[in-house]
Formats: structure tokens, C-alpha cells, sequence
């Protein structure tokens, strides 16, 4: 979770990034939120990502956001 007292928005003021049972997916994947208090949440409609991952950290860096993770993904490369 990261306080941005920076954003304009006080809706937006707290940002998380939680792992979450998502449908219509049967994994776990990153989901993410935003809270004007830090208490009552607003999760986005959809998962960032369509795959299974597990998130490492969340932080902000040079104006943007990011989440650090690991995640098994299918076919070549995968």
C-alpha cells in the first residue's frame, strides 16, 4: 500500500496492490485498489494482467507506480 499525498484526487489518496482469486480466471493474479482513507477500498474492474502472478513489491519510483513480481506464464518463453 503506498499513501500518495501527492494526487490531486483525495478519492485516489491510498494505492494497493493485493493478490486476489479473480474471475473469470482459476488463479491467483495481482489486483489493484485505491481508498480515499486507507479503510474502504475500490477495486479496479479488471486484473492488470491476464496470468497467474504473485506480486513482490509495489512502489513508486520517478512518477510512476510499479509492481515487482513473478509469475509462470504458458508456451514458449512462458
Amino acid at each position: 500500500m503506498i499513501k500518495d499525498v501527492s494526487d490531486p484526487d483525495p478519492e485516489l489518496r491510498y494505492k494497493l496492490v493485493y493478490w486476489s482469486q479473480y474471475d473469470p480466471y482459476d488463479y491467483p493474479t495481482i489486483r489493484l485498489a485505491t481508498s480515499p482513507d486507507g479503510l474502504h477500498w475500490t477495486a479496479d474492474k479488471e486484473a492488470p494482467l491476464e496470468a497467474f502472478l504473485e506480486h513482490a513489491s509495489f512502489y513508486q519510483f520517478n512518477g510512476l507506480y510499479i509492481a515487482n513480481g513473478q509469475s509462470h506464464l504458458r508456451g514458449e518463453s512462458g
